[in-house]
């Protein structure tokens, strides 16, 4: 069966790009000369063919345009969706959908010009969804932009529509509508026509939806503040909220019956991540496996999730197999046998495995989800030797170029971080966020557990900063997440165990790391300094094939990030490394970070220039290793040589206001 279908028009380009941003795998159409583009939308079980048009302002192109796309598409549902002025009781980036739309125009010119008023009505179903909609606030996670504090609100009322813009309260037109359309709240150029045309298509049920962009007054400063944009991404949001919840019930089409075994509901807070997601749709529709690597927490499986709600309705057979245990994989990969009728639970394992991988094969549309995967040879005897379906391979593991094409899952950037936050929070403290994003350092399940917490608790982003900072431990073992299978705190232990079961001296070689800054870590670092390390990792890091073997396995499981020049460590891993520690061990390692530091440090760095590189690059590392030396109380004579060198060398270099916060009291005495 079909999906859903659905027209939405648009004037401007701002409102047009505002709709588009909540669609996928666009194409393009066109009709007697207009250009369209079809999108998917997938949100709450089912499923819209959406039609999108930049048809020009004023009444009678929308009405023109609404019944040429009412013709081609035969939708179920037509929304005209834009900016509109606000009359009274709206502000700006509030919404409005549209009762019903007067034509203010329309009357008698006699000696006063005598009102005849022209309205058309939204449909009644649309107009009930509308108010229900408009009751919650789920509808602002939708909001793609930056949404201003406070939250906009969202109204169902009449709108007036003519051809004029209007700009003054001081106008004519504008005291016209005051007058004689009272309950009018925003005005606009197009809805009048759009529903005419609507109207006389009894099976399609439309809205207008206006977000209001200016407040008659100050027009042109407000547009170019850039409310227009604002205001068009909060109609947008309100009218895909109102596409997610429609129930046509029986009378209209209904996503196709698909065998699937999804194990989450769908991220609504899902944010970003459009590059991968075209990425990943592109490697698998050329025929490739892929693989999603990246650090325990990334969102790796969200990004699968998301891809699979977005394309559901690509595939006859959706399957979800989970891959941490070979006994539970073999389990998940013999159930689909008895989905698809192949055969039943009591027969061989061996050869109901056989079953399925012949029927992926010789058929197509089917996509196949090996979530958390451990490594290459655990998946070899699933995997259908040729086909036309997809495979998406979800792992710590970075090393699967033998069986899928690897995609590297990444921390978020800052902006997504942010996003996040405020739109799982429900909150507009972008300041906040940011901080919080900061020390989190922008890893998606932390910012998730953060965004739970913080939505539960009614606390602040401020009051959870300074909860994580002074009892960590706690809360990064609160709760698992609804769109989680694991809290922060529990997910690295499977990649810790992994690497150190390859390796035993990668799990020393993490715990001395988390005690030195997350940014580049020299491998020539670890050697100069290797006599102050204790055993066996001494001995590990002056072996470099043991030193090759030991960072491979933290890679492998992406606990640490390779460049040219050394290995970088995620904040959070860290943190989690530190917390897995007791007292004791903290200490011992602590110690042994800032004595490797101080090892490491030129000692001619006043007389050679030349060491100034080195200085350089070791700075984060005595500065990390020497506060948590003091936290601890361990290595108290290094720590105050390495500082006082630190100091020194910034004083020589010029940069006393650095020197100064590095040691202040040593250089009181100096």
């Amino acid at each position: 069966m079909d999906p859903y279908r659905a027209i939405i028009l648009t004037a401007l380009s701002k409102e047009y790009l505002a709709v588009r941003a909540h669609l996928d795998n666009l194409t393009e159409d066109s009709h007697k000369g207009t250009v369209y583009e079809l999108g998917k939308f997938v949100d709450n079980g089912r499923s819209w063919m959406v039609a999108i048009a930049q048809v020009g302002r004023h009444n009678e192109n929308a009405a023109v345009e609404a019944e040429r796309a009412i013709n081609h598409f035969s939708p179920k549902v037509a929304i005209f969706m834009g900016v509109a002025g606000g009359v009274h009781g709206v502000a700006l980036g509030d919404v409005v959908a549209a009762t019903k739309v007067y034509g203010y125009e329309a009357g008698k010119a006699e000696a006063e010009f005598l009102p005849t008023p022209e309205v058309y009505r939204s449909s009644h179903a649309m107009e009930q969804r509308a108010m229900a909609v408009a009751r919650s606030i789920d509808w602002l996670k939708r909001i793609k932009g930056s949404t201003r504090n406070p939250a906009p609100n969202a109204f169902v009322e009449p709108i007036a529509a003519g051809p004029k813009v209007v700009k003054s309260i001081r106008s004519a037109t504008y005291e016209f509508l005051r007058s004689n359309y009272s309950d009018a709240i925003a005005v606009e150029m197009e809805g009048l026509g759009f529903l005419a045309a609507a109207h006389a298509n009894e099976k399609v049920h439309a809205l207008v939806v206006r977000g209001i962009s200016d407040l008659i007054e100050g027009k042109d400063e407000a547009d170019a503040s850039g409310s227009q944009g604002i205001a068009s991404q909060n109609a947008a949001a309100f009218a895909f909220e109102i596409l997610a919840r429609l129930d046509f019930g029986g009378e209209a089409d209904s996503p196709k019956s698909v065998i699937e075994n999804i194990p989450y509901h769908r991220n609504r807070n899902f944010t970003g991540r459009s590059s991968l997601l075209d990425g990943l749709r592109k490697d698998l529709t050329a025929g490739q496996h892929s693989a999603l690597t990246g650090l325990g927490g990334v969102g790796k499986t969200q990004l699968a999730l998301e891809y699979t709600y977005s394309h559901i309705d690509d595939y006859d057979v959706i399957w979800w197999v989970r891959s941490e245990e070979p006994a539970i994989l073999a389990d998940d990969y013999i159930e689909l046998a008895v989905r698809l009728g192949l055969g039943k639970r009591t027969g061989k394992p061996v050869d109901l495995i056989a079953t399925v991988r012949r029927w992926l094969e010789n058929n197509t549309n089917w996509l196949l989800v090996f979530d958390n995967a451990q490594s290459p040879r655990d998946l070899t005897r699933y995997l259908p030797k040729m086909g036309s379906g997809h495979v998406i391979i979800t792992s710590r593991n970075q090393n699967w170029e033998s069986l899928a094409k690897p995609l590297e899952v990444l921390k978020f950037e800052r902006l997504e971080s942010v996003e996040f936050l405020l739109k799982r929070t429900e909150r507009r403290d972008g300041e906040g966020a940011d901080a919080l994003a900061e020390v989190l350092g922008d890893l998606p399940l932390a910012l998730e557990q953060a965004g739970a917490y913080i939505k539960e608790t009614g606390i602040s982003f401020e009051d959870y900063l300074e909860r994580f900072q002074e009892r960590r431990k706690e809360i990064l073992r609160y709760g698992r997440p609804d769109t989680y299978p694991e809290t922060i705190a529990t997910t690295w232990d499977i990649s810790v165990e992994a690497a150190s079961k390859e390796t035993p001296e990668s799990r020393d070689l993490l715990k001395l790391c988390a005690y030195l800054s997350p940014h580049l870590i020299h491998r020539s670092m670890l050697v100069t300094g290797s006599e102050r390390l204790p055993d066996p990792l001494a001995s590990t890091v002056k072996n470099n094939v043991e030193l090759d073997k030991a960072l491979a396995s933290l890679r492998r499981y992406s606990l640490i990030d390779f460049s040219e020049d050394g290995f970088f460590i995620h904040r959070m891993v860290q943190a989690v490394t530190q917390d897995r520690m007791v007292e004791e061990e903290q200490k011992k390692w602590a110690e042994a970070a800032v004595r490797l530091i101080d090892d490491a440090y030129p000692q001619d760095h006043l007389d050679n220039p030349q060491s100034w590189t080195s200085c350089l690059l070791l700075l984060p590392h005595a500065l990390a290793a020497t506060g948590h030396a003091e936290r601890l109380g361990v290595a108290l004579g290094s720590t105050s040589r390495l500082l006082n060198d630190v100091g020194l060398h910034l004083k020589t270099r010029g940069e006393f206001g650095e020197a100064n916060g590095v040691n202040p009291s040593e250089w009181a005495m100096s």
